[in-house]
């Protein structure tokens, strides 16, 4: 039986930094479905999500001056906003992941220094609070768990009933990400080997990409102690995902630590129980299984 896509849940999301909210349809819905639900895009999908090669294939496309040519349709594609990009011109850009790892102005993204859990990325967010194993996911008829997540029981217990932050990436977005808050980092632990996407229609499609994509686990510990976990997972079309960091050394808060190469993507914060306060507002569009769309540097928690 075909699953039908909850297309209330697929259709919005809420810009936050706008003096209005306003909805957006979710690009590409469509084809997933096709990948996800048709005969056909079945066997289509399950040589492009369960193996590297297809991701590799893209990488060396989008790595080479082939791709250069492909840049100008895909800001049109995506409604990419330029005006923060260090580099304007796009025929300065070598390749397609040349330009989608662009860096931005000095400034363009200014990280709240007070005593608040800052966002990583730009990005659309949704979170999970009191996360205890097994929990419902704001996507409907869908759940993630912590464990699957890290694949560390040891882990899970420390962080069972905390708070799971997803902070998704889409084509059109800076795929840089940075440090949400002061403190050290672990070096990487790469976990799992699918390449499904991280939209929302692939949740509604019963694929669950925070478990079962490649993903870096990096575990994070501030300058006070209490440790949380910062989790970059990759996605269909995603090459590479690269650390910038240098493990054990003191970061601040706006230190850029990754980035992602060609494709969607995602980071994923998780704390322990009763650290953070997380913003109203995101609580209550992620209850409804809406997206907060959040640009890298602003305030998404208090920490207690």
């Amino acid at each position: 039986m075909k699953k039908v896509l909850n297309k209330s849940v697929l259709a919005m999301f809420f810009l936050c930094n706008c003096s209005s909210m306003h909805a957006q349809d979710i690009q590409d819905a469509t084809m997933l479905e096709w990948l996800y639900g048709n005969a056909v895009g079945k066997v289509v999908g399950s040589i492009a999500t369960s193996s590297s090669l297809w991701s590799k294939v893209v990488g060396v496309y989008a790595g080479s001056f082939l791709s250069k040519s492909s840049i100008k349709s895909f800001i049109e594609k995506y409604h990419v906003d330029m005006s923060d990009a260090l580099i304007q011109d796009i025929s300065k850009y070598k390749s397609l992941n040349d330009f989608f790892i662009r860096k931005l102005k000095p400034g363009a993204r200014r990280f709240d220094q007070s005593d608040v859990l800052c966002s990583p990325a730009d990005s659309r967010l949704l979170v999970i609070d009191n996360a205890f194993d097994s929990v419902e996911f704001p996507i409907k008829g869908t759940k993630v768990s912590i464990e699957n997540m890290v694949a560390d029981p040891y882990i899970t217990t420390r962080f069972n009933g905390g708070t799971i932050f997803v902070f998704r990436l889409s084509p059109q977005d800076y795929h840089r990400f940075h440090m949400p808050l002061d403190g050290y980092l672990s070096a990487a632990k790469k976990l799992g080997t699918r390449y499904d996407s991280v939209s929302p229609t692939a949740y509604q499609m019963g694929k669950q990409p925070l478990e079962h994509n490649e993903r870096h686990l990096i575990m994070g510990t501030t300058k006070q102690g209490p440790q949380f976990i910062i989790m970059p997972v990759g996605a269909l079309s995603v090459g590479k995902i690269k650390e910038l960091f240098e493990p054990d050394t003191f970061l601040k808060k706006g230190d850029e630590i990754g980035y992602f190469l060609f494709g969607g993507s995602t980071v994923v914060l998780i704390f322990p129980p009763k650290m953070l306060k997380v913003r109203a507002d995101i609580l209550d569009n992620s209850s409804k299984g809406i997206e907060t769309v959040v640009r890298a540097g602003d305030r998404v928690a208090d920490l207690n």
